[in-house]
């Protein structure tokens, strides 16, 4: 493991016997027990870990640069005593169980939109391990623990650093863009009084769904992968955005599914497939990543099929939540049928970091604009090429 440490000394001023901050960049595809690592800080997420990003970094190319600060002002230790990351082998640096915030960061190069960090790209919510102050609200060191960290980003070149998820940053930064996120929480309920803790409407959705003659499986297979990504395809046209690449789908079946966290749960009418969704989790914790379906089949209530037999299936493995993933603000359709299944409603906020300007910037949901008329009208084959030669430039 690369381990690239940089420290801070405020200018004219003697440090004296304490130590300046330090960042270390940390590479989860080369560490081993990386997934045990960032589980033990108690805010971690399936995005923390090893197989999303080898996923990123397969598909796009993007460089991890998790940067683990030393001397943070941290809210949330990790909970174990003593873990070194790394490659294995005598000197490496331990993590220790304080003062240290893990900062999951991409570095996005594109001839197009720029160089920027993200934490991390495609991802629902990843926020820093740990909480605490990343960025100085002074220029004094004691104040900053995170400068390292700024210093880090402009030698790479970056235009901006983007957390999502989590606390502020600093005090009074400004999100630039909120959404809603929801989480169920299974707290030892079995299948069935999870259901009888869901609205009637999503109650009688699924039982219907039930009795419509559809068969739900839950797989891990490339034949299935392959049928999710043609109702993905349907989809996102509906939706006017372009579909992600289907190397995207085949690395997540490869870094994710192949190696027991993450399924697609597809309904099928006779032998077609109508509706399917896409589910990953570490530790205990899972997450609602994608989903699809047919629009002529709607009637069947299948999406709800699928999210039950998924809710069900967690349940019974005795996990504690799955999440939902991110709704945007204006999507009151979404956000209902996800309220809808006993949720707790939570605002996830991202913080982007202008490092020309030193401000925080605000920025708008490009959920909807002129652009989905453009994807709506093209055909299923022009908005799979544009996915492909898109993606890579976007975050």
């Amino acid at each position: 493991m690369s381990v690239v440490s940089h420290g801070l000394k405020e200018a004219g001023r003697d440090c004296g016997s304490e130590p300046a901050p330090t960042v270390q960049l940390l590479n989860p595809l080369t560490t081993p027990s990386w997934d045990e690592i960032v589980q033990a800080w108690s805010d971690y997420t399936f995005f923390h870990g090893q197989a999303w990003a080898r996923v990123l970094h397969r598909t796009y190319g993007h460089r991890p640069c998790y940067a683990l600060l030393d001397g943070a002002v941290s809210e949330a230790a990790p909970k174990s005593a003593d873990f070194a990351p790394g490659e294995g082998g005598a000197g490496e640096q331990n993590l220790r169980t304080k003062s240290q915030v893990l900062v999951p960061l991409m570095e996005v190069r594109s001839f197009l939109t720029g160089c920027r960090g993200v934490g991390l790209p495609f991802t629902d919510q990843c926020s820093p391990l740990g909480g605490g102050v990343l960025i100085p609200p002074t220029s004094s060191y004691l104040l900053a623990p995170a400068s390292p960290l700024l210093d880090l980003a402009r030698k790479r070149g970056w235009r901006f650093v983007e957390f999502r998820g989590g606390s502020p940053p600093e005090p009074g930064a400004t999100p630039s863009l909120n959404f809603f996120g929801h989480r169920l929480r299974f707290a030892g309920r079995s299948p069935e009084v999870l259901l009888q803790d869901c609205e009637s409407s999503v109650r009688r959705a699924t039982r219907k769904a039930q009795q419509s003659g559809l068969r739900v499986e839950l797989s891990q297979t490339l034949d299935v992968v392959h049928d999710f990504y043609a109702l993905h395809v349907q989809t996102r046209r509906k939706h006017g955005v372009p579909p992600q690449p289907f190397s995207f789908f085949c690395n997540i079946r490869e870094e994710i599914m192949a190696k027991g966290q993450g399924f697609v749960a597809i309904a099928r009418l006779d032998s077609r497939a109508v509706a399917a969704s896409v589910f990953f989790h570490l530790g205990k914790r899972a997450i609602y990543k994608f989903g699809a379906s047919d629009e002529r089949q709607q009637h069947l209530r299948a999406n709800n099929l699928v999210m039950w037999e998924a809710i069900s299936w967690f349940a019974r493995q005795g996990f504690e939540s799955l999440h939902f993933g991110r709704t945007s603000l204006s999507n009151a359709g979404l956000r209902r049928f996800k309220l809808g299944w006993g949720t707790e409603e939570e605002t996830l906020s991202y913080y982007r970091f202008d490092l020309r300007r030193h401000r925080w910037l605000t920025g708008t949901d490009r959920a909807s604009g002129w652009h989905n008329h453009f994807f709506r009208h093209l055909p299923a084959w022009p908005n799979r090429v544009l996915g492909a030669l898109l993606y890579p430039h976007l975050d």
